[in-house]
C-alpha cells in the first residue's frame, strides 16, 4: 500500500492517504466484513469496542484476514456509532454479541441441533485430515 504526503503539509505534519487501487481491489473483503459484522455484531450507542480487538475476533471466527483499514470501513458502513481516537477507533458494539461470536471461533456446526463435544472433536479432526 502506498502512503502520500498530502499536498500542503507544512511543518513535518504528514497526512497519509490510501492508494486508490489498493482500496478499489479490497471491495470484496470489505463486503465480506460488512456481511459477517451486520449478522454476528448488535450496534449499541456507547463506542466501547476497540476496532482492533474486534477485527482479531472476527478473523478468528471466520479465518479470513483483513487489514485495519478494511476493518474500519465495514465498520463505518454498517454504521456502527465510533469516535475516532488514533490508532483505533472505539466502536458501539455489543458485548453480549461479541463474546457470542468469540464462543463459535472454529466450530463446525451440525444444522438443526447443538454437536456435543465428541461431535465438534471428530468433526475438527475429519477437517484437519481432509475428509
Amino acid at each position: 500500500m502506498e502512503h502520500k504526503v498530502a499536498a500542503g503539509a507544512e511543518n513535518g505534519d504528514v497526512e497519509l492517504a490510501t492508494d486508490h487501487e489498493a482500496l478499489a481491489g479490497s471491495v470484496a473483503t470489505v463486503m465480506k466484513t460488512v456481511a459477517w459484522t451486520a449478522e454476528n455484531v448488535t450496534s449499541i450507542k456507547t463506542p466501547t469496542y476497540s476496532s482492533y480487538g474486534v477485527k482479531h475476533t472476527m478473523e478468528g471466527t471466520t479465518g479470513l484476514y483483513v487489514t485495519y483499514g478494511v476493518f474500519i470501513a465495514a465498520a463505518l458502513i454498517v454504521g456502527y456509532p465510533c469516535e475516532y481516537d488514533q490508532p483505533n477507533v472505539p466502536f458501539g458494539m455489543s458485548t453480549r454479541s461479541l463474546n457470542r461470536a468469540k464462543r463459535r471461533r472454529g466450530r463446525v456446526r451440525v444444522p438443526g441441533r447443538r454437536p456435543g463435544t465428541r461431535e465438534l472433536l471428530s468433526a475438527t479432526r475429519r477437517a484437519r485430515a481432509g475428509l
